[in-house]
């Protein structure tokens, strides 16, 4: 099982944004340099990459700061104009704030998303000192670890492109030491001969004198950090303990792989394997805890220990899974993370026990459309896009006639008042069919009408049956259904949108290797051309589908792109290319790393000026891992003989 990012996740309507001064006691005087982050992420947790921002600056009397520059760059070699920025795949930027005021200032700042669902940051203020004295040069730092773990020496673990931050603590003095910009460097104990890579998020120490190391190790042992301020030359020496794992090496062997009836308990046993070829090496610092609410009681957190030459070092045993258990844990799985650590932020890697759906009674419905969420499905406006007809499509899982002779009459119900009982004489009724004997080896098909009105109002649903036999009735476990058609309110979905083409049509291992940009086209119809100054956006959403990225969702989107008059041809549909040399830029390889076997939603967004509509989706796979994790697909977990 490969090890994957744990901040995979997806898209939602509201773009947060939220702003943070590094650096609010910065001389004036063009001397010295606050450091701003913005961070926009949708629905306040997922990061919205590639978002373009504006940074709107006011003196104390609401006025344009006419005394501030804008640099996006530590060196200040790229100005900012109008405050307009973009951020990145984290969803992040940084800006480098000067102050040319000859005395001490103050300042407000706020940020907005260009996006049509967005909530900008409150007001931050940035204060500037009076110019300062000219600054001791030459002189070394001291450096305070800050999360290195107690009772350890000061440890970066890396695998692959993941690594353990380090944050420091540099005085002067004893008195904070609120410079920069800084470099990094990471060489051997006693020699000067490099040891691997270290990146600065922001090359500045902040108003305390913190500053965020991630160090990259190209070998392990006894290593030297060196942060040098590279305006006045005073530096720090930082001797760390290097351990390198071989990228996806680390994985987690559960046993059973999944539960289907009550047991004492399941191991989990993590393998792994450093840079020098060593398997499960000894001094390994590994933790564990559960993902959710019944995982982590069934996996209480566990503190790091080292690994030794015992198996028992690498596994971590849950509790009893009792028959209760499997009926009513509505998630219908264990899920547990390996966390491996350096400093105190580990490195974590997932691992997903199921729980067999034939032993949990009946079997919740299935949904044969939606976007599948953890414990459901989301059904929003792409959904809608693309139904065939009038109904959402439900089935009934595959049964072994539990009600005895074959003739069993199926009810299907929507539980809306969350926290009680279901009723089906006061839930509301959607469907019902008769399951007779020749059909129990297939799924019973049922059709939710939209006119049901169920889905014309943004909730959380629980679908559940009733099978009746004369007079033995059963209830079935619930499918929660997940209603968010916010867009649909104000942005009717346009069906004569086209869906973009992507090219390759599936980014596979081959593409990644090559390091391949994903294009895409999209043809507009000539019965619905855009007109120059409309802008499009592409989107694509990622939804893992083996058993080493399952639940994994994540999604990217390319800038907006402004039509242009020469983007329109005289005759003939328009054609907009992402990821051509001399157009929009598409999906860099960089986005896809390690990205296992995921199915993948690809559409755009056009704005017209007045609305905004939402093509239809176009299906591919990315796959840039091999071999995929565990060997295995995933297949859908639907309960029955033969699923």
């Amino acid at each position: 099982m490969s090890a994957r990012s744990s901040q995979a996740g997806t898209r939602s309507a509201m773009a947060v944004v939220h702003l943070r001064a590094f650096r609010n006691n910065a001389a004036a005087g063009g001397q010295d340099v606050n450091v701003i982050e913005v961070d926009v992420r949708f629905g306040d947790v997922y990061p919205a990459s590639n978002m373009p921002v504006t940074l709107l600056l006011q003196d104390n009397s609401g006025l344009p700061a006419t005394d501030i520059v804008l640099y996006a760059d530590p060196a200040r070699t790229q100005l900012v104009q109008d405050g307009a920025v973009t951020t990145d795949q984290n969803g992040k930027v940084y800006l480098y704030v000067v102050c040319n005021a000859p005395t001490a200032s103050d300042y407000m700042a706020t940020a907005t998303a260009l996006c049509y669902a967005q909530q900008p940051s409150p007001f931050v203020p940035l204060h500037f000192t009076a110019p300062a004295a000219p600054v001791v040069e030459n002189k070394t730092l001291e450096a305070q670890p800050l999360n290195a773990l107690a009772g350890q020496p000061t440890t970066i673990c890396s695998m692959g492109s993941l690594a353990t931050p380090l944050e420091l603590r540099l005085t002067l003095g004893g008195k904070p030491y609120s410079s920069g910009p800084f470099s990094a460097a990471l060489t051997g104990d006693g020699n000067n001969e490099s040891a691997g890579s270290a990146r600065l998020d922001v090359p500045y120490t902040s108003t305390d004198g913190e500053i965020r190391v991630n160090a990259l190790p190209s070998r392990q042992g006894a290593l030297v950090l060196t942060l040098t301020d590279t305006r006045t030359g005073n530096h720090a020496k930082v001797p760390l303990k290097a351990v390198v794992l071989r990228g996806g090496s680390v994985g987690i062997a559960p046993s059973p792989r999944s539960v289907t009836s009550p047991i004492d308990g399941v191991t989990f046993t993590a393998t792994m394997e450093d840079i020098d070829g060593n398997a499960n090496p000894a001094g390994i610092l590994l933790g564990w805890q559960g993902l959710d609410d019944y995982s982590r009681r069934l996996c209480p957190s566990r503190p790091p220990a080292p690994t030794t030459s015992d198996q028992a070092s690498r596994q971590m045993r849950t509790k009893e899974v009792t028959a209760d258990d499997l009926l009513v844990y509505p998630n219908g799985q264990i899920a547990v993370r390996l966390e491996i650590y350096g400093t105190d932020q580990p490195i974590g890697v997932d691992c997903i026990v199921p729980f067999h759906p034939a032993i949990r009674g009946l079997a919740a419905p299935l949904c044969d459309v939606g976007v599948p969420t953890s414990g459901g499905v989301l059904i929003n406006d792409g959904v809608y896009i693309n139904l065939d007809g009038p109904d959402i499509p439900f089935s009934i899982p595959t049964a072994a006639d539990p009600l005895t002779d074959g003739r069993s009459l199926v009810a299907l119900y929507a539980h809306v008042n969350g926290g009680t009982p279901f009723d089906p004489a006061a839930d509301i009724p959607l469907a019902c069919n008769l399951w007779r004997e020749p059909a129990l080896d297939h799924d019973l098909d049922m059709a939710v009408p939209l006119s049901s009105g169920i889905f014309d109002k943004n909730q959380a649903i629980d679908i559940y049956y009733t099978m009746k036999n004369r007079s033995n009735t059963a209830v079935s476990q619930p499918l929660r259904v997940i209603v968010n058609r916010d867009a649909l309110d104000d942005f009717p979905p346009q069906r004569q949108l086209p869906e973009p083409m992507p090219e390759p049509r599936n980014y596979l291992v081959g593409d990644h290797r090559q390091g391949l940009t994903l294009k895409v086209k999209v043809t507009f119809r000539n019965q619905y051309p855009p007109k120059a100054g409309d802008w499009i956006q592409v989107y694509l959403t990622l939804s893992g589908r083996t058993e080493g990225n399952l639940n994994d969702y994540r999604s990217f989107q390319l800038p907006p792109y402004v039509i242009q008059p020469t983007d329109i041809p005289e005759h003939g549909p328009i054609t907009i290319e992402f990821g051509e040399p001399d157009g929009p830029p598409g999906f860099p390889a960089s986005d896809f790393d390690s990205i296992d076997l995921s199915d993948c939603r690809l559409y755009f967004t056009h704005w017209n000026g007045k609305t905004l509509a939402v093509s239809p989706y176009r299906a591919m796979i990315i796959d840039t891992v091999t071999p995929y994790s565990e060997g295995a697909f995933l297949q859908k977990l639907l309960p029955g003989p033969g699923r």
